[in-house]
């Protein structure tokens, strides 16, 4: 818990609070369909590459959400951006209702309930961190507020595998949509109720970078999915990909050209604030490609139901959530760089350990590696906001906030996608269920590796 700030009335600190919520309610579907795949797939007869894009659609769309949601927030106002995206999660879920009983339409209704769920998502991830950010005007405290904030998330995933895996047990997978929907209504009324609208400056919404954006992301996403598929040498992932690197070239060439850009890429001239970006990406590509990865070798290769998934997946957010006190008190000591740095490092360590899983594994045996890979998911997530925010003047804070929301979401986006399509690619080529599970979390190893290199190389930088 903060330490009191003697400048944070009551209504701010229920402001802070429900913004809180707001991140775990936009973070609790994505482990609640991890565990609900095979069932998915069972029920509805859906192909691994469908069920990549179940993922994909949701995280596609936070993704792209977030990158916007700060500028419609200040054109707009911050409480109507909020209430909407609210709302719009809240149609997604019924939609995810819908679908369990659409019978031969059930996949398209719930990638379009994904879609709207997704943009709901993503424009309350950043909104939510910038409501701490003005809110909390002493930067201490504020630093542990944030830190909840990443809990938040934590709380979310480890929630959603549970709630998923226990109602799934015993009812229709329609019904794990339930607990998010009263939520999220719950978290709407909250913010309808309690929020204040903040000032609109009319900045612009640079709709062409908007677009670049998009199709960039998409693109990418699209290629990597299509690569697993049908090989990465495929017209569908070469167009896919050129289409990527080209809009990319385009929205980075726009943001260093106009006056109010989505993205200040000036930022990125900080090292510990790219660093920071790149950390996010990657501690979100491992957290959510690896539940991804469990979700499918669990479902496939060890056959096990939701409930048997859940077991394992809830673990990894469930430690980082059952550990978050104590990190939180470590925050408070150390510098959150070089936290950071510490939870990358042993997340990699936790990878590898988790590459060596096979099916004959027991609980137990997988449980000791995935619990120190849930510790470094507390260490990464309740730090690496903080090091973007305060690695860029006060000034930027909010932009900094928003522009490392982003690049954490591409990285969650792109996980289920890359990690889908490495499996794949594995098995394609004749490689054992185990075999191709332990190559693909052995990328994950390298890549959480080199993030930590960059936090280290750059934390006692002066830029």
């Amino acid at each position: 818990m903060p330490s009191p700030d003697p400048s944070l009335t009551p209504e701010s600190r229920r402001i802070v609070w429900i913004a809180i919520l707001g991140v775990f309610v936009a973070q609790l579907p994505i482990n609640a369909l991890s565990v609900s795949l095979t069932t998915i797939a069972d029920a509805t007869g859906a192909t691994t590459a469908q069920l990549q894009w179940v993922q994909a659609i949701y995280l596609l769309s936070m993704t792209v959400s977030a990158l916007t949601a700060t500028a419609f927030a200040v054109n707009f106002g911050r409480k109507r951006v909020m209430v909407t995206a609210a709302t719009l999660m809240v149609v997604g879920e019924a939609l995810g209702i819908v679908a369990s009983l659409s019978g031969d339409y059930a996949i398209p209704v719930l990638w379009a309930g994904q879609f709207f769920a997704g943009i709901g998502a993503g424009a309350l991830v950043p909104t939510t961190l910038a409501t701490i950010s003005t809110r909390v005007s002493d930067a201490r405290v504020r630093a542990g507020y944030i830190a909840l904030w990443g809990t938040g998330t934590t709380a979310g995933l480890a929630f959603g595998a549970i709630s998923s895996g226990v109602l799934l047990s015993v009812l229709p997978w329609g019904w794990l949509f339930v607990p998010n929907l009263i939520l999220t209504l719950v978290t709407l009324v909250a913010i309808t109720v309690l929020f204040k609208e903040t000032i609109k400056n009319r900045i612009g919404l640079d709709a062409l970078g908007q677009i670049f954006a998009v199709i960039a992301v998409i693109s990418l996403v699209y290629g990597t999915i299509q690569a697993g598929a049908q090989g990465i040498l495929s017209w569908p992932a070469l167009v896919s990909f050129a289409v990527a690197l080209a809009s990319g070239a385009l929205f980075a060439y726009r943001e260093s050209n106009i006056a109010a850009p989505l993205m200040d890429l000036r930022l990125l001239r900080i090292p510990r604030f790219s660093a920071a970006g790149f950390a996010a990406a990657v501690a979100l590509f491992s957290v959510l490609g690896t539940g991804f990865l469990f979700a499918l070798f669990l479902g496939n290769a060890k056959n096990l139901d939701a409930f048997g998934i859940a077991s394992y997946i809830a673990c990894m957010p469930g430690t980082a959530l059952v550990v978050s006190p104590l990190v939180g008190k470590l925050l408070s000591r150390i510098r959150p760089d070089l936290a950071l740095g510490s939870g990358l490092v042993l997340a990699a360590v936790g990878a590898f350990l988790l590459s060596r899983t096979t099916v004959d594994s027991d609980y137990l045996d997988v449980l000791w590696r995935i619990v120190i890979f849930g510790i470094a998911i507390s260490l990464m997530f309740s730090s690496v906001s903080t090091v973007a925010v305060t690695s860029a003047p006060q000034a930027k804070a909010s932009m900094a906030g928003a522009m490392n929301t982003s690049f954490r979401q591409f990285g969650g986006a792109l996980g289920p996608a890359v990690i889908g399509s490495v499996y794949s690619t594995r098995l394609a080529t004749g490689a054992s269920a185990s075999g191709a599970f332990g190559v693909t979390m052995l990328v994950t190893t390298a890549l959480l590796a080199l993030a930590a290199i960059g936090v280290f190389a750059t934390a006692f930088s002066r830029a």
